[in-house]
């Protein structure tokens, strides 16, 4: 009997010793695949290894935008979730147990945690729906990433991922960080880790060109994969694998990218690739060993056209306005500033975002972040009056010497066409081209524009680069509108029938037309330059093609095309066939204007400079005219060409020519006698 009770006992011994024996088996060699790469994934972490984005410098190699020291706040679920106390065992005292101990308890939990909460608002400044709706989609993005999983690891996956740290709010001050980081015992699960931030050296300076960076918006990160926008942000070396590691864990999502200006159109160049790396860490989250990593491809900086100080004294001189001003090198089509007013603190635009700013960028009406020196589009006023002189003298129509006399009126059949002498009762008399650049004379330009027709006017217009974008190389240039040539024609003469309030119209700049300070500013170096129309550019840097984001602009605007190939202008100068005598002629009138007794800017401080210009007083229905100057320097020898308009700022020889005055010194002084700066 006792012998079958031992043969039994170690019978049952023996198969449970080969059950183990089996299962062990089956774990170490059967599934060891499988576990290893569990265990991978959950001792691992993979991490970007971004280098500082490329500098953005002057023509003179002054640095404009760089890279500073900033600091990321991180949350780790699992510690900022962690009970503070456990729960509680004890008998209250009147003896009896609570009625639900557990919810006592959550509810103490809850309260602890939105205390942490709303200290963090204080001291970041960030509403406090913000920061817990990140710790939401942080919890969420776990819970959806725990589903697809087999069920037997979708807790052990879950509570491995609350261990993990999760950015959720970049740029932090040094004293924030320090608040933070010394006062673990407050911000409980919250920790600070050091890292780079753009840095806009000259705060608003040249906003417009530059741009500035800014967070991935939740409604177009899901675009950016299906375009594999994040796969072309990575290293070639980077396989499809560790790339599908970090989307689903959401790395790309706290990265920067360009928003606007030079910063988005060329993110690639400024970014270069990420790296990646990937290191073991203990529960703790800290790192104990880094297993592998791939390099990432540096970045490049990027030389602009502008020049600094000349920079500082056109947006100087526009301060307190709301218009734009360019100055051009009128022979290579170099940038060598442009502004646009109000403007906006790109570093102020870093995360996280103060309401303040964030309503100022949002519902100002002066629309700060809009580049109006490309992108505005206003009536031009009298400085058409040069495509006016350029259409009747080249199509023969009048020459430099035909005399036209203004006594206020075009004629006593049409009165409403008066010129803006009129208003003072008074007259201009008999003038020639000269004079009428010089008084800016109405009358004599109807009589020009009458005489040219309103099919030659738009010809002439679109000869000299306006309805067409210029292709400068920077985003959001706008092409402006000329009327389109007529279909009808006339039986007799087999014109186009332009209706002659029409024609008399187009011919000051009024009427169906709409350009840009751009486009003005080159027509005036073309008339500067002997009839060339340069092509602008604004960056110095050799550009490679494949370097423009591409993508970014297309998920930002779906229905467009990429900023480069949307901007639909000239790849090269173009010479436009004008007669020496015709642009000699202007050239004097528009000197006139400056130099000569009662020319319109003689008043201005533009007569102390060897320039020659022409103002412009574009109305606007129901308010007041936009205010415009446009010239070039130095008269005997042009060597840069400016415009400025003021919107709604009236005459533009009492409000645009002071502005242009101001700057010009810096201008001149670029192309000195003792050689560029």
């Amino acid at each position: 009997m006792f012998q079958k009770r031992v043969i039994v006992i170690v019978g049952f011994i023996a198969a449970v010793f080969f059950v183990i024996v089996i299962r062990l088996f089956a774990l170490q060699v059967i599934e060891n695949s499988y576990y290893r790469t569990q265990a991978r994934k959950y001792a691992t972490r993979i991490e970007l290894i971004a280098d500082p984005r490329g500098k953005v410098l002057d023509r003179n190699g002054n640095v404009l935008v760089s890279n500073k020291l900033a600091f990321d706040l991180f949350i780790t679920p699992a510690v900022y979730l962690k009970p503070k106390t456990p729960a509680p065992k004890a008998i209250v005292n009147n003896g009896s147990k609570p009625d639900n101990p557990k919810t006592t308890d959550s509810n103490n939990d809850t309260q602890a945690q939105e205390e942490i909460l709303r200290k963090l608002s204080n001291l970041l400044n960030i509403k406090y729906d913000l920061i817990a709706s990140k710790i939401k989609s942080i919890q969420d993005r776990i819970a959806e990433q725990a589903q697809s999983r087999p069920e037997r690891e979708q807790k052990r996956f879950t509570k491995q991922q609350y261990r993990n740290r999760f950015r959720i709010f970049s740029g932090l001050t040094l004293n924030q960080a320090m608040q933070i980081e010394s006062h673990p015992e407050i911000f409980r699960g919250f920790n600070v880790s050091e890292t780079i931030s753009r840095h806009y050296l000259h705060n608003d300076l040249a906003c417009h060109i530059i741009g500035y960076v800014g967070p991935i918006w939740k409604e177009e990160y899901d675009q950016f994969i299906e375009n594999g926008y994040f796969d072309e942000m990575l290293s070639p070396e980077v396989d499809e694998n560790t790339y599908q590691a970090l989307i689903d864990m959401g790395e790309f999502k706290n990265i920067s990218i360009g928003r606007s200006g030079l910063e988005k159109q060329y993110d690639r160049l400024f970014t270069g690739r990420y790296g990646v790396r990937l290191s073991e860490y203990d529960y703790a989250s800290k790192q104990k060993e880094e297993l592998s990593r791939t390099e990432s491809v540096p970045p490049a900086d990027i030389m602009l056209t502008i020049d600094l100080d000349l920079q500082k004294k056109l947006e100087s001189a526009l301060k307190g306005k709301t218009g734009a001003g360019i100055v051009m090198d009128v022979n290579t089509g170099e940038i060598l500033a442009m502004a646009s007013a109000p403007s906006f603190d790109p570093n102020r635009l870093q995360p996280p975002v103060d309401a303040q700013m964030t309503e100022f960028i949002a519902k100002s009406p002066l629309k700060p972040l809009y580049n109006r020196a490309i992108s505005g589009e206003y009536p031009p006023g009298s400085v058409f009056k040069i495509v006016t002189a350029l259409a009747a003298l080249e199509e023969g129509k009048v020459t430099p010497f035909s005399p036209f006399h203004c006594n206020g009126y075009f004629s006593p059949k049409y009165k409403k066409f008066k010129c803006w002498i009129a208003e003072h009762n008074r007259e201009h008399g008999t003038l020639a081209v000269e004079d009428g650049f010089k008084h800016s004379c109405n009358v004599y330009f109807f009589h020009a524009g009458n005489l040219a027709g309103g099919e030659a006017i738009t010809r002439w217009a679109r000869n000299m680069g306006f309805g067409e974008r210029s292709g400068i190389d920077v985003a959001g240039e706008k092409k402006g509108r000329v009327p389109k040539p007529l279909v009808d024609k006339d039986p007799k003469t087999g014109r186009p029938k332009w209706p002659l309030a029409d024609t008399l119209n187009m011919s000051i700049g009024q009427g169906d037309l709409m350009v840009t300070p751009l486009q003005v500013v080159r027509m005036v170096a073309a008339v500067a330059n002997g009839g060339t129309l340069v092509r602008p550019r604004i960056i110095k840097t050799d550009i490679p093609k494949e370097a423009t984001d591409k993508n970014a602009e297309a998920a930002a605007k779906p229905e467009s095309l990429s900023a480069v190939s949307a901007q639909a202008g000239p790849n090269t100068a173009q010479k436009v066939s004008i007669s020496e005598s015709t642009l000699s002629h202007i050239r004097n009138g528009m000197y006139k204007v400056v130099h000569s007794e009662g020319g319109t800017a003689h008043g201005s401080g533009v007569r102390n400079f060897p320039a020659a210009g022409k103002t412009g007083t574009a109305e606007v229905w129901g308010r007041k005219s936009h205010a415009w100057f446009a010239g070039f320097a130095p008269f005997d020898r042009p060597r840069i060409a400016f415009v400025v308009v003021v919107e709604y700022g009236g005459k533009g020889s009492e409000v645009s020519a002071p502005v242009v005055a101001a700057f010009l010194p810096e201008a001149l002084e670029i192309y000195s006698p003792s050689g560029p700066k």
